[in-house]
């Protein structure tokens, strides 16, 4: 593959140079990854101490991205010692848990990833609820995970009592075997920092080894890893912070987004830094995704610079009426797209859930059923469809799961509770479960009807059941959903994704569906400053838009019409109107 020349603008060129720490505010498309890699050269070409940089982010998507970017421009060899390369998490994991431990425990921490799926269940026939939905500390339920599970204090405060004491107690005990997850991790890095005498042995060896930390996607970051950061800077490490505040989407996960401009503002004005050109997408989604920014920061209307930056593509509105999302949608968009573009391959149509998603293209979603034939089911059309390699993995992992679950190996233990127990690396257990897999594809041709695939696989998996074939008709019984589980594909390349599950990826069309119940309270927000509580639900259309590359549409509440018409069109910004 032949590398283009990167000529940088002088806001990346001002980064590329910066010397010092910085907090770098980079609009979507702002070509910040050139700019990391460039950066890197730099650093490294002129280092003579034989140190390196740690590039950090906040999914594995983004790390084997920038990974690729940074060998395909030979600044970072396969194996990159003394530099690093990983998420946030790993680093944690990597420099402060595994060498420092867990304080007052002696067991050696072990990572399970999945530990927040492991079973809370005060006595037999007591339901099961996942570890997930209780503070880590306390005990207590988490309000809005309660909900979900039906437990209300209200109906029965002594069980719900019983509940609280059982978390905490299989946290307690999980701690003291030295099971951790990655918020776990987090809690035991703070106890940590305020261990003097051993932080400061940790400061100087990354110190040694680092030139400089650089933290990419910062706005994932919650309050505790803005805190490792204050941490990291006050021990005089040099930290590049990249971030765009306005994509920050996961306060569910405690993302923030007030703490983020506050540490912004505790470096110097001189290192707080900005790129703000677009190297994404054409001049009029360039305005819209402008729009889509709360007024809180000073941010100038990104600029198209890249490849599209002549192409003058409207901004296609399509209004829907009702209180929810139809077919109707994907369908309308497609033919748009069809008739700007032509046929595309992947035309992701964006919500703010799974369900909207996949209604809005007709199409069914592996969140609507819990059963275990379909989450097979689909775990095995995942593999066989899927173009990225995360993707394929979890189906994977998926596949692997219920194999164990099968052979009634799990016993109680999570998945990666499991694996850690067994010590089993996945060059163990993988090539056998693709071949599993690869066994298992469903097409029309193969099969004549769904039950015919479910009678295959029974037979394909009956030899890891633990009783054999007489008990594989009840582990994997019928389910009335399973023909839309094998549906693969949707034949005009629609795909329900949530926006999460897109972020810092790019598309060269996209159909975003503004959400019917709070679309006005979005408005208001971006118009009068009303309603702040909704600022993230602001912040995820504005990564929704801003995935597109060349056409974008929009489909929009019938009854909030009006007022996205004329935003708009006060911007400058061309419209072609639609309807459902």
């Amino acid at each position: 593959m032949t590398r283009r020349m990167f000529a940088p603008t002088p806001d990346q060129q001002s980064i590329i140079d910066h010397k010092f720490g910085a907090f770098v505010s980079a609009c979507a498309g702002a070509g910040k990854t050139e700019v990391l890699v460039e950066r890197a050269r730099r650093v490294l070409n002129n280092e003579k101490l034989g140190r390196g940089i740690a590039f950090l982010s906040f999914t594995n998507a983004a790390v084997d991205e920038l990974g690729k970017r940074l060998q395909l421009a030979n600044v970072l060899p396969s194996i990159p010692f003394p530099s690093f390369l990983g998420t946030f998490d790993r680093f944690l994991w990597h420099f402060f848990v595994q060498p420092l431990g867990i304080p007052g425990i002696t067991c050696v921490p072990r990572l399970i990833v999945d530990k927040e799926q492991r079973s809370v269940r005060p006595s037999p026939k007591a339901q099961e609820i996942p570890l997930e939905c209780f503070n880590r500390e306390t005990g207590a339920f988490l309000a809005h995970k309660r909900r979900l599970h039906g437990v209300d204090p209200q109906d029965d405060p002594s069980l719900t009592q019983a509940y609280c004491q059982k978390a905490l107690e299989t946290q307690k005990q999980a701690m003291a075997r030295g099971e951790l997850d990655f918020d776990d991790i987090r809690a035991v890095v703070k106890q940590q920092l305020t261990l003097n005498q051993e932080v400061r042995v940790l400061s100087r060896a990354l110190s040694a080894r680092f030139v400089e930390i650089i933290v990419d996607e910062a706005q994932d970051c919650n309050q505790s890893d803005i805190e490792i950061l204050d941490w990291l800077r006050d021990e005089g490490i040099r930290v590049k912070v990249i971030c765009d505040p306005h994509q920050s989407i996961f306060e569910f996960r405690g993302g923030v987004t007030d703490q983020l401009f506050a540490l912004r503002s505790r470096f110097r004005v001189e290192d707080q830094l900005r790129i703000s050109g677009n190297f994404r997408s054409t001049p009029h989604i360039c305005k819209v995704v402008s729009l889509f920014r709360s007024k809180d920061d000073d941010a100038p209307e990104d600029q198209a610079l890249g490849r599209y930056r002549n192409e003058m593509t409207p901004i296609h509105l399509l209004e829907y009426g009702g209180n929810s999302v139809t077919a109707a949608i994907g369908a309308k968009a497609h033919q748009i797209v069809r008739e700007h573009l032509g046929p595309v391959d992947l035309l992701p149509v964006l919500a703010t859930t799974k369900d909207a998603a996949a209604k809005a293209v007709g199409y069914p979603l592996d969140s609507e059923t819990k059963g275990r034939t379909c989450t097979l089911a689909f775990a095995v059309t995942s593999f066989h469809t899927s173009t990225e390699a995360h993707d394929r993995g979890k189906a994977i992992d998926k596949i692997h799961r219920i194999v164990l679950e099968l052979g009634d190996h799990l016993d109680g233990q999570s998945y990666h509770q499991y694996l850690a127990e067994k010590e089993l690396e996945p060059g163990a257990w993988r090539p056998r479960i693709i071949r599993l897999a690869r066994a298992m594809e469903y097409s029309a041709e193969r099969f004549a009807t769904p039950d015919a695939w479910l009678e295959h696989v029974r037979t394909v998996l009956s030899p890891f059941a633990a009783k054999g074939s007489s008990s594989i008709r009840r582990r994997l019984s019928n389910d009335k959903k399973l023909s839309q589980a094998l549906a693969g594909k949707h034949p005009n390349g629609l795909t329900p994704r949530t926006i999460h599950s897109v972020k810092g990826l790019q598309f060269p069309a996209v159909c975003v569906v503004m959400p019917p119940r709070n679309t006005k309270a979005i408005l208001d927000l971006l118009e009068s400053g009303q309603n702040k509580a909704d600022g993230e639900s602001l912040r995820k259309i504005y990564v929704a838009v801003s995935r597109a590359e060349r056409l974008l549409v929009i489909a929009v509440p019938k009854s909030q019409m009006t007022r996205v018409k004329a935003r708009f069109a006060g911007a400058g910004v061309k419209l072609v109107e639609h309807k459902t």
